[in-house]
C-alpha cells in the first residue's frame, strides 16, 4: 500500500475531530514548505535586487496568512478532541 493511501486510510479510521486535525496537519505541512521556498525566493530576489521584489513580498505575506489560518483551524479542530 503506497504511503499516501496508507496515511489517508489511517486518517479515515479516526474520530471526525481527529481526522479533521490530521488533514489540517497535512495541509499545514504543505503550506509551510511552500512558505519556506517562497522565503528563499524572496531572499534571493533581495540579494539580486530583482524587479519582482514587491510582488514576491505580497505572495509571501499571503502565504504566511494562509499558514496562520490553517494553524488556527487546526487548533480549533484539536479543541474538539
Amino acid at each position: 500500500m503506497p504511503a499516501q493511501v496508507h496515511r489517508e486510510h489511517n486518517i479515515a479510521s479516526k474520530t471526525p475531530p481527529v481526522a479533521a486535525a490530521l488533514k489540517l496537519l497535512d495541509e499545514l505541512s504543505s503550506a509551510q514548505k511552500t512558505l519556506h521556498a517562497m522565503n528563499e525566493d524572496l531572499l534571493r530576489a533581495t540579494v539580486e535586487n530583482c524587479d519582482d521584489l514587491p510582488a514576491l513580498r505580497e505572495l509571501v505575506v499571503a502565504q504566511h496568512s494562509r499558514v496562520q489560518a490553517i494553524t488556527e483551524q487546526m487548533i480549533e479542530a484539536l479543541r474538539d478532541t
